[in-house]
């Protein structure tokens, strides 16, 4: 795993390894990541006043879904106290396409709305 991390990314290296189960501390990384993920993703909902959804997009999520485990997802999303009763009110959803931020992106910039 050292050569693979010199000649690759570190997130792609750790993240394969993960999902393949071949070392136990990419394993836990990926756990503690998408347990970190999770509670951010609440504390957003709660900072924001969402209600419809919660869309958690990037590189990372579609590449990782494998490892994502549903039920421990939210167990960790909805652990916040007594605002729980919002929070299992709250859709989680993962968006599929990497490229969105790219993507809205090149529609601000098309639309000439920049200054």
């Amino acid at each position: 795993m050292a050569e693979q991390l010199k000649g690759d990314s570190p997130s792609k290296v750790i993240s394969s390894a993960a999902i393949e189960k071949k070392d136990s501390v990419c394993v836990e990384t990926m756990q503690l990541f998408l347990k970190y993920l999770a509670v951010e993703s609440s504390q957003l909902a709660l900072k924001a006043k969402a209600t419809s959804a919660i869309y958690i997009g990037g590189g990372i999520p579609p590449k990782i879904l494998s490892l994502i485990d549903k039920k421990e997802f939210y167990k960790n999303f909805i652990n916040v106290g007594r605002m729980e009763h919002l929070l299992k009110t709250i859709p989680i959803k993962v968006v599929l396409n990497d490229k969105t931020a790219l993507m809205g992106a090149a529609y601000y910039a098309a639309m000439g709305i920049l200054k």
